[in-house]
């Protein structure tokens, strides 16, 4: 049985939300990681079933989360489970299951507190990007293919650049959501240069990936420089509100 939750593959338990914000996903990790591994967009489909049920299933814990609906059980084990019944809960696989449950916790702590300070936020935003990072890891055990660091944090510092254009462009809904946003972060810490940070962070990012694309062995750093041009191609590039440190 595939539920999560009671193991009935009839049981609904996925909302409709956690769906949608999965397709938006799926659709990235269709455009941008599969031409890596030289594969036609429409292999999603071969391994839809699993991506699209642990996807959907992270932004359901996500949801509740925002919402204060907290477990007494780690909010990812039934994730967990659905992996180990399959065959694909490894190191790899686990180890990025707990980075989205640091995120988890930062994001309920953050409701009770503001952050510490810039590292904090930082660390964050790359712990929220894991949902990419196990997908990937997915896609490795699916294809059969070894897992390789220098590839996984290259991929990293992209999805640290797409966390942080979508928040940017995504931070007055936040802010109406009530829901955690690198700029808001910023603001909570009391900067006096909150627009100069942020736009100092991502260029920081952009110096990250550029290097990667660099270093890395051929003929991984043309396929890694083709992904990030995908995505530059895809997402305009935002602009941080002019009068964010006004509000």
């Amino acid at each position: 049985m595939d539920s999560i939750t009671v193991f009935n593959d009839l049981q609904p338990i996925i909302s409709l939300k956690a769906l949608e914000k999965s397709g938006r996903v799926l659709k990235a990790f269709s455009l941008i990681y599969l031409p890596f591994h030289g594969l036609p967009l429409e292999e999603l489909f071969e391994y839809y079933g699993t991506f699209a049920f642990v996807s959907a299933s992270i932004y359901q814990v996500d949801e509740l989360n925002e919402r204060g609906e907290e477990k007494s059980t780690p909010p990812l084990d039934e994730i967990r489970t659905f992996l180990l019944r399959r065959g694909l809960l490894d190191d790899s696989t686990a180890e990025h299951l707990n980075e989205g449950e640091l995120y988890l916790a930062f994001e309920r702590r953050l409701r009770r507190e503001s952050p510490q300070d810039l590292e904090e936020i930082v660390t964050a935003m790359k712990r929220r990007s894991s949902d990419f990072r196990l997908l990937h890891c997915l896609l490795h055990r699916f294809l059969e293919k070894p897992y390789c660091a220098s590839v996984f944090d290259a991929f990293a510092s992209l999805e640290m650049l797409m966390e942080m254009d979508d928040d940017i462009s995504s931070y007055e809904e936040d802010v109406a959501g009530n829901t955690f946003n690198f700029l808001r972060g910023l603001k909570l810490l009391r900067l006096s240069n909150v627009r100069e940070t942020a736009e100092s962070l991502r260029s920081r990012v952009i110096c990250q990936i550029e290097e990667f694309s660099s270093t890395l062995p051929q003929p991984i750093s043309a396929r890694y420089s083709a992904s990030v041009e995908t995505y530059l191609r895809l997402v305009p590039t935002p602009s941080v509100p002019t009068t964010i440190d006004r509000q």
